[in-house]
């Protein structure tokens, strides 16, 4: 008879990012610490499956909206991301991670975040609320199409001349080695933080076209300062003399 494997929380404390956003770090990581720590205990529980209960709770979560039920929205929403975190940390931990659950947590994330956002845009039933989801759909998904260009960029520049690190960027490598000795992020507002203040606060206060607006001015920094970021890492890569960045 197998005698099934119990995880203890300091393995499961071991999977936490180094870097986390401001959520991550005070509200998200523990609840999901905890959770993956009990369903990592558990039999017959997969990543896979805490993938669709995720999915599953969007869905609710967009129902709920609907029906203008915004407070039990906002709860099942902010769940189902804590789930997305769990899902991840489970694979790791126990080892059971598959190309499959991979895509399917991808699919995933795509699929929560808009299938809520159009709940959202029916039960509002307004013009300007539709284009500024519209808007802030297309900027948050945005930010994966910044990763595959600066790959591309990547692929360029080992070919060319690598341009300088510009001061902004200097700056901001600068910033984000102070706040990594804090655990944080640069880009402190992450997709999360830009999802809580539309689905949350503006699901709370149903002031939804002033939230949605919000998130997507931050949305927009976010973008800018990842870019110019991300190619001051890149430079920092290919060039690691030209920073003037002190490295261990």
């Amino acid at each position: 008879m197998s005698t099934q494997i119990q995880y203890e929380m300091d393995q499961v404390i071991r999977l936490r990012p180094r870097v986390q956003t401001l959520l991550q770090k005070w509200a998200l990581q523990p609840f999901a610490e905890r959770l993956t720590l009990n369903i990592a205990n558990m039999e017959n529980i997969t990543p896979r499956h805490v993938t669709l209960m995720s999915g599953g709770l969007g869905t609710l979560a967009a129902l709920a909206f609907l029906s203008s039920m915004n407070w039990l929205g906002m709860l099942l929403f902010h769940v189902a991301i804590i789930l997305d975190l769990v899902d991840g940390k489970l694979a790791r931990l126990t080892g059971s991670g598959t190309a499959f659950g991979i895509m399917l947590d991808a699919f995933s994330d795509i699929y929560r975040v808009a299938i809520v956002a159009l709940a959202v845009v029916i039960a509002q039933d307004h013009l300007l609320i539709s284009g500024l989801m519209l808007t802030f759909v297309t900027l948050h998904f945005g930010e994966f199409l910044i990763n595959q260009d600066i790959h591309r960029v990547h692929q360029l520049w080992k070919t060319q001349t690598i341009p300088a690190i510009s001061s902004f960027e200097l700056q901001l490598l600068r910033h984000a080695e102070k706040l990594k000795e804090q655990g944080l992020k640069l880009i402190f507002l992450h997709y999360q933080e830009r999802l809580f203040i539309i689905f949350g606060i503006g699901a709370i206060t149903r002031n939804w076209g002033t939230w949605i607006l919000v998130a997507i001015l931050v949305t927009l920094v976010n973008l800018y300062l990842k870019y110019h970021f991300d190619l001051a890492l890149l430079k920092q890569h290919l060039n690691p003399e030209s920073d003037g960045v002190q490295h261990a």
